[in-house]
């Protein structure tokens, strides 16, 4: 089984359009400009990354075999970082970059899984130096992040007894220090299962960081992209039929049982 291939590949990617980002004054009459900069701290907390993982098991994701898995990362916000890997059968690709957005894909011919994914990284830390989150917002100003996000699945459902399955996740997500996180999200999975499943959903999607009082706030905005396809490398088994012996003990059983109430004391 692992050795064949099929003609049509189960395929996933989820991508992100180059963020857009709009400024709103909140305050007109305060005399300070309304705006943002991107944070040029580096730091572990700050970084765009890419990873892919190849495998024979629905579990694969979790293994980090060097031959099977490659990550790569570059420290700053939308830093361009691409990454690929991929066998005979099966492989996957992840981009993050300023222009071409946040994009991941996932394919394979042959059972097994592919997890591909791309993400920028500010994760805010309590107390943390000023500047550190990955974006600074001026006061009484309101941050608009924009972005178009796209999903598209083809998935073959049941081929050479093997079920197939295919997933796209997108997911946006911002917080200014002290303030509950913001997030939203673009998701489709299909089931493993018999059915084939052709799927793509778009939109755009917003995400408003407000800063309205009179000092510049720290933010932190973190773009995800991942793409899951797999099919499940032991063979499709249906169900056994009982056999006609089977159901004369079932059959047995429940007169048994009928035959057992009729008796009891009322």
């Amino acid at each position: 089984m692992h050795g064949a291939a099929w003609g049509a590949p189960v395929t996933a990617s989820a991508s992100w359009s180059a963020p857009r980002f709009t400024v709103v004054d909140l305050n007109m009459n305060d005399g300070i400009a309304a705006g943002y900069s991107m944070s040029s701290e580096s730091l572990d907390e700050a970084w765009s990354v890419t990873a892919i993982t190849l495998g024979d098991d629905p579990d694969a994701y979790m293994q980090f075999d060097p031959a099977h898995h490659s990550e790569k990362r570059a420290e700053g916000f939308l830093k361009t970082v691409t990454n690929s890997l991929s066998d005979t059968h099966k492989g996957g690709t992840a981009v993050v970059d300023a222009t071409l957005g946040i994009q991941s894909s996932s394919y394979l011919t042959a059972p097994g899984v592919v997890y591909s994914e791309a993400f920028t990284s500010h994760n805010s830390r309590e107390g943390a130096p000023f500047g550190m989150f990955g974006v600074v917002i001026n006061p009484n100003t309101e941050l608009i992040v924009s972005s178009v996000g796209t999903i598209r699945i083809s998935d073959v459902g049941l081929l050479a007894d093997v079920e197939t399955y295919a997933e796209g996740r997108l997911t946006l997500r911002g917080e200014l220090t002290g303030d509950p996180f913001q997030a939203t999200q673009l998701h489709v999975v299909t089931s493993e299962d018999s059915f084939i499943d052709t799927v793509e959903r778009s939109g755009l999607v917003e995400l408003s960081l407000r800063n309205d009082t009179g000092v510049a706030v720290n933010g932190s905005i973190h773009f995800h992209s991942g793409t899951e396809v797999g099919a499940d490398p032991s063979p499709f088994v249906p169900p056994p039929v009982p056999e006609p012996s089977s159901w004369l003990l079932l059959a047995l059983g429940i007169g048994g049982l009928a035959w057992l109430r009729q008796r009891r004391p009322r």
